[in-house]
């Protein structure tokens, strides 16, 4: 016995789009289309999750004292030049921007983990620590003129 009949399948692609009216629009296209289409927006995905990692948000960070601040300007040795370990980092702490003494307190001596920073200031994980890599690199500029 022949079989008569014969089955096929066909895929068929759309793409959907709204329309300057709000409407969404639904239109047959090629799998070549499809898949070009299905790339691009891969890229542009892809493109903006890196410009997302990759870009620090001025609106995240103090802007007096984190990045537009210089401190080569600062004379507040008062001729003192015998401090201890302990009077030379209270000293940098207190010339330093508050929020940047805050966080490395938060950090350094509080133990604070620099995710719950994040989550509390509600900023990524590596803007917080942008931010302590520039208040380190204050306090040590303090420090260092101390000595």
């Amino acid at each position: 016995m022949k079989n008569d009949y014969q089955i096929i399948v066909e895929k068929k692609y759309y793409a959907v789009f709204t329309d300057g009216e709000g409407k969404q629009q639904k239109v047959e296209v090629s799998k070549e289309v499809a898949d070009t289409i299905i790339k691009e927006q891969q890229a542009e995905r892809a493109l903006v999750r890196k410009n997302e990692r990759h870009t620090i948000s001025l609106d995240s960070m103090d802007y007096e004292g984190e990045i537009f601040a210089t401190y080569d300007d600062y004379d507040f040795l008062n001729g003192e030049r015998d401090l201890t370990h302990e009077q030379k980092v209270r000293i940098a702490l207190s010339k330093m921007k508050p929020k940047q003494a805050e966080l490395l307190v938060k950090v350094v001596l509080r133990k604070i983990p620099v995710n719950a920073i994040a989550e509390e200031e509600h900023v990524t994980k590596s803007a917080i620590s942008h931010r302590i890599e520039l208040a380190k690199a204050a306090f040590k500029k303090f420090y260092e003129k101390l000595s």
